[in-house]
């Protein structure tokens, strides 16, 4: 490879950085601005009807530092007569971004599911209230083979959750060597 190569290598790289955070910076709040807009608008219809005041609270849950430079959270939790946490994707990074265990789909769900437990934790939630999670995986064989000794073990069994969901192959996420990202949904009454 040449100087030049190198140099455009450089620049692409760089163009990526700066569009991933682009994307973080303006995408993810607004979606988690609408879903909770969507949530917060049903409570005043029901009170226009019964004249009983509700009122929902949000509670933003910033687990690791490296996503402030996205304007990207863990996820909120809306709380009413029930609380709600809307868990962002968690991936297997550490608290620089950087993703951990390139090339180990087992070390790599692992790394997911600390993430997700950090978060379930701030928001003062466990395991057993997790409603949902979707699994997004780039190799689905990968992760068969390693699910029953990873996730299954870790939520179902130690952590007592049943739960609905979705598992989705897909082609690639916003960092490469990611091979596994998690979306979760948790309510505590």
């Amino acid at each position: 490879m040449n100087k030049n190569q190198t140099l455009d290598e450089k620049q692409r790289l760089d163009k990526i950085d700066q569009g991933r955070r682009k994307f973080f910076e303006t995408s993810i709040p607004l979606t988690a601005g609408a879903i909770v807009a969507g949530v917060l608008s049903v409570p005043s219809i029901a009170t226009a009807k019964t004249s009983v005041k509700k009122s929902l609270d949000r509670q933003v849950i910033k687990a690791l530092p490296w996503q402030r430079d996205y304007g990207f959270v863990q996820g909120n939790v809306i709380s009413g007569p029930h609380r709600t946490f809307h868990m962002a994707g968690q991936g297997p990074t550490n608290e620089n971004g950087e993703v951990l265990y390139p090339n180990d789909m087992k070390g790599q769900v692992s790394a997911t599911l600390d993430n997700m437990e950090r978060a379930l934790e701030q928001a003062n939630m466990s395991w057993s209230d997790v409603i949902n999670l979707s699994v997004y995986t780039t190799d689905m064989s990968g992760f068969f083979e390693v699910y029953q000794e990873t996730l299954h073990q870790r939520v179902v069994v130690e952590g007592r959750a049943v739960f609905g969901g979705a598992l989705l192959q897909i082609s690639g996420f916003a960092f490469p060597d990611m091979k596994i990202e998690i979306v979760g949904l948790a309510v505590k009454y």
